[in-house]
């Protein structure tokens, strides 16, 4: 009964040794950057293959993407399949968190082939970067990116904060002295802190200075992750020379027990941070903060960006409608978004008059 059994197994076998030797996979995850990379090519090269397409709305814009699919094409002669599919984690926290997507890419003797096409996925990509917006990318509780779009906000010349022209200065002489650190053994590394009332931007002004200095944004969302080595994961998975976004860091830092503070501190500014890595943390309460999160040295300029003042309303007035607009008296004390919708809502006249009672 047991031969019968080799008998039978053998040609599986056989055939399992045969296309380990002659069939070439590749197999790209979602947390990979290259990921994101392969989509965009093949959406230029390749968009009449698909058949299942995923539609969302992001801005007010629509935005699709490849689905779960599986094709041929043709690339320097050689035949590749491509099969794009969703796995599920069975542990994950959420419905958000659950699945995954990933490429699978293999041809009968074609290594040469697959390495080559992704080359050229990695050299288009970079092409067109000069052209497109930077990545904004959020944490999941596995410690993974996910890809969230395109930082599509408002222009660094159109936000209106006191200070934000010290951050840009210092971002910028930071960028300018990669050299100077390495000859001195510093970690190349640079930290700001972000704190004032809700709805000033401090987030928005933090994607604009991605936008500015050409940066993928990674949101960290301290309250999906469950231990430590997710945190670890979510350092390891950042691209060098990009900017991370540690929002409500007093909230997350004292809701999240499963998340000490030593493993953060180490991910900041230990063994595991990242070269190049720009970190902004955001707070309402920076008072709640534990001082060694905040001290000189982690955290190298703070910015308190709070309800704006009448020189900045007056400013962002004369933005809004285009003319010189100057106010006798602002007795009230509304944070920005607030300004910005009765700017929305009414014209110059009633506008000012809301404001100066």
């Amino acid at each position: 009964m047991y031969l019968g059994y080799q008998v039978k197994e053998l040609p599986k076998l056989l055939y399992d040794q045969v296309k380990k030797r002659v069939i070439y996979t590749v197999t790209i995850e979602e947390t990979s950057d290259m990921f994101n990379y392969l989509e965009v090519w093949m959406k230029k090269n390749f968009e009449n293959k698909y058949r299942n397409v995923k539609v969302r709305l992001y801005n007010g814009n629509v935005l699709t993407s490849h689905y779960e699919d599986m094709f041929w094409i043709r690339f320097n002669g050689k035949r590749l399949w491509v099969s794009k599919g969703v796995e599920k984690f069975e542990n994950a926290k959420d419905f958000h968190s659950a699945f995954f997507n990933k490429f699978t890419i293999y041809g009968v003797f074609a290594k040469n082939h697959i390495m080559e096409m992704l080359d050229e996925v990695v050299s288009y990509n970079a092409s067109i970067r000069k052209k497109e917006p930077p990545t904004i990318y959020v944490s999941d509780n596995m410690g993974g990116w996910r890809w969230f779009g395109t930082a599509r906000g408002k222009e660094l010349s159109s936000i209106i904060i006191e200070g934000k022209d010290r951050i840009v200065d210092d971002i910028s002489n930071f960028l300018s002295r990669e050299g100077w650190y390495a000859k001195r053994g510093l970690p190349y590394k640079r930290s700001y802190m972000f704190s004032g009332r809700p709805g000033n931007g401090k987030s928005t002004l933090a994607i604009a200075l991605a936008k500015h200095f050409d940066r993928d944004i990674y949101f960290l969302n301290f309250g999906d992750l469950d231990k430590d080595m997710s945190l670890i994961n979510s350092f390891i998975g950042l691209a060098s020379k990009s900017l991370l976004v540690l929002e409500d860091i007093d909230r997350i830092v004292g809701k999240n027990k499963k998340v000490s503070m030593s493993a953060l501190l180490n991910c900041m500014d230990g063994a595991l941070s990242k070269h190049g890595i720009i970190t902004i943390l955001t707070t309402n309460h920076p008072e709640k903060l534990d001082p060694a999160l905040v001290r000189e040295g982690r955290v190298d300029i703070s910015l308190n960006v709070d309800n704006p003042s009448i020189k900045q309303v007056q400013e962002y007035l004369s933005v809004f409608y285009d003319q010189k607009v100057s106010l006798d008296s602002y007795p009230n004390d509304f944070p920005m978004t607030k300004i910005q919708e009765i700017c929305m809502q009414n014209n110059l006249n009633d506008t000012m008059s809301i404001l100066s009672k």
